[in-house]
């Protein structure tokens, strides 16, 4: 049975470490889609960083917009989908934006992280969804 997550089940699922994919939009070719890390908090929205250098912060300018997709690959199956806005584009900040990230997907690096993102001109990407689309196997709603 598949079924639509609940809004509680989804912030849960969000909030679990999962290596998210990101798709953004470009002209002439298909859409950006690569493997990052985000955070969420559902009154902020899906946060990403990313270099201020990178293939991915120029399209995320240009579009202003992106998809971010996370999925559970084992059994039973589970995603989550969502698109929106970009509502805020804005300098990294290490402690705010990098440490809880590495805290959750990189634990005995998170110094490592913290560091090497203020070496380099990163940006940390705020999405606020519009549209969410999911899907639980487990789910009984």
């Amino acid at each position: 049975m598949y079924n639509k997550m609940s809004e509680e089940d989804r912030n849960v699922f969000l909030s679990e470490g999962r290596i998210a994919i990101v798709a953004i939009e470009r002209e002439n070719a298909p859409p950006l889609a690569v493997p990052i890390w985000f955070s969420f908090h559902p009154e902020v929205g899906l946060t990403i960083s990313t270099q201020d250098d990178s293939l991915k912060a120029r399209l995320l300018r240009k579009a202003g917009r992106f998809t971010l997709t996370v999925q559970q690959e084992e059994r039973p199956h589970r995603y989550v989908s969502a698109e929106g806005p970009i509502v805020e584009f804005r300098p990294v900040d290490p402690e705010k934006d990098i440490r809880p990230m590495a805290e959750i997907y990189a634990p005995e690096e998170v110094e490592m992280y913290v560091a090497a993102s203020s070496e380099y001109p990163s940006s940390a990407i705020v999405m606020k969804p519009e549209t969410w689309r999911s899907m639980d196997q487990t789910s009984t709603d």
